[in-house]
């Protein structure tokens, strides 16, 4: 699992050997090379993931996150929630994710962990002192999440 964040230039190929790509939308349009503008958020994880990893997510912060694999693509709405500080929520996600799928979880219901995570995270001031507990995290999951927009 690689988050490349912050973005950088990564030698020709490296991307092929990476399983899962996290990124946000910024770091997306910096390996795309071009805006992403116009384009769903699904499409953009299609066109991350054709740069070489086996499974692409990209997150879009309060809109949500997208995610591409060989198998299916999909968007998660994000939660609803009143944000105070987003400092940690790209850490939240990305960690909580990967804690979950080293559980064993399939990479949907990891994002999903990883999301409520970050919804958590995001209503602290902080990046390390608003990070979530497992237990907020499965109080988070309880509650309704977000219509799509």
């Amino acid at each position: 699992m690689l988050n490349l964040a912050p973005s950088t230039a990564l030698p020709t190929g490296t991307l092929r050997d990476v399983s899962l790509l996290v990124v946000n939308a910024h770091e997306a349009a910096d390996l795309l090379g071009a805006s992403i503008g116009d384009r769903s958020p699904v499409q953009i994880a299609r066109a991350v993931r054709q740069l070489g990893p086996h499974a692409a997510v990209v997150s879009f912060g309060e809109r949500g996150l997208a995610a591409a694999t060989p198998e299916t693509e999909w968007f998660e709405p994000a939660r609803r929630v009143d944000a105070r500080d987003t400092t940690g929520a790209g850490d939240a996600l990305v960690g909580v994710t990967a804690a979950a799928l080293a559980d064993g979880v399939d990479l949907a219901t990891a994002l999903r962990r990883g999301s409520a995570a970050a919804a958590v995270a995001v209503q602290r001031d902080g990046a390390s002192a608003s990070m979530p507990t497992r237990a907020e995290i499965d109080a988070e999951l309880s509650r309704r999440p977000r219509e799509p927009t």
